[in-house]
């Protein structure tokens, strides 16, 4: 029910229910390279910024929003004791959210799940599969990055300037590296403060794991017998999550009744705020095991 979520803070058509049972949206930040990266920022932050007040909807969803909806389609915003350790196995994860970025079609002759590569620790046949996607995207598309942030931390660079340096979990493995201009610094500072807290820390110090999407434009380098992935962040989005379950948490409250929820063995919805404005009122949780669900 997308009243129980920040669904309905679009407009009419931007996600939009096709006959074959998939779903066309209209995203804010284009996937094409000819589409300007700087837009593609402004236009996420303004619709960020422009959603709230009078009860005024989207009329595209940003990268924040697009990493909310494969987080729900995919299931990995519910919880039921069912699902026990499955949830911290990253492989099972990416199977998850490739089927539904199959389903999600943001340009016309093209699902999602032709510039989706996802990226995570433990899991043998990703990097492969990551390769392929900046393979077939170089020429034309920007890649979709997605997977459990390491750390986002501003580096020096060349004749003394600085950069952004984003590292996936398990990146090593990729040979992936992926930077962005330094103001990305601040701009995350001031957009994902929990999130950019917690990637500060040491991370057997973090209570919660940070989720990014990253739009990128990204090439395959060789450097001898490697073949190393560059990629040039585009647009960043960051969201928090239980370590162990994956659920989407907003702030320390939320992550402690989320705990408490699964230790009492309870099932429930995390309902997700999309692009809604942060003074719109959403329940922090739905139980699913009641005859009322509150």
């Amino acid at each position: 029910d997308p009243r129980g979520s920040g669904r309905d803070g679009y407009t009419q058509g931007v996600i939009q229910p096709m006959a074959d049972g998939r779903q066309r949206v209209a995203l804010a930040c284009g996937l094409r390279h000819r589409d300007r990266a700087v837009g593609a920022t402004e236009r996420t932050v303004r619709a960020e910024t422009e959603a709230g007040g009078g009860g005024v909807r989207q009329t595209r969803m940003t990268l924040l929003g697009l990493l909310h909806l494969l987080w729900e389609d995919a299931g990995l915003s519910t919880w039921s004791p069912g699902v026990g350790r499955r949830r911290r196995w990253w492989p099972g994860v990416r199977h998850e959210l490739e089927r539904c970025a199959r389903e999600i079609v943001p340009a016309r002759g093209h699902t999602l799940a032709d510039y989706l590569a996802v990226v995570g620790y433990g899991d043998a046949d990703a990097p492969a599969l990551v390769r392929a996607t900046v393979e077939r995207c170089t020429a034309e598309w920007r890649v979709l990055l997605v997977g459990a942030v390491d750390r986002i931390v501003l580096l020096p660079g060349r004749e003394g300037g600085q950069f952004v340096s984003v590292r996936f979990d398990g990146a090593q493995d990729y040979d992936l590296r992926i930077s962005g201009k330094a103001a990305w610094a601040a701009s995350l500072q001031r957009r994902f403060p929990m999130a950019m807290a917690a990637l500060a820390r040491e991370r057997a110090d973090r209570d919660i794991r940070v989720i990014g999407l990253v739009a990128a434009t990204a090439r395959l380098v060789r450097q001898g017998e490697r073949q190393i992935v560059q990629a040039r962040a585009d647009d960043i989005a960051l969201m928090e999550v239980e370590p162990d379950t994956l659920i989407p948490v907003a702030s320390s409250h939320e992550l402690r009744v989320a705990r408490a929820l699964c230790v009492a063995s309870r099932s429930f919805i995390k309902p997700l705020r999309f692009d809604a404005h942060r003074d719109t009122v959403h329940p922090d949780f739905v139980l699913t095991d009641t005859g009322h669900p509150r």
